[in-house]
């Protein structure tokens, strides 16, 4: 069974390369937080 940080993370999360994907995928829903943020 795998945990929830197992899931959410990236196998090779250590890889600058894995690591830069993850943000990127990651960079929209900031900039949603955001705009919902500064919104309010």
């Amino acid at each position: 069974m795998k945990t929830t940080s197992q899931c959410l993370l990236p196998r090779n999360y250590s890889s600058p390369e894995t690591f830069r994907n993850f943000s990127s995928d990651l960079l929209p829903y900031i900039a949603l937080a955001h705009t919902i943020l500064y919104s309010m």
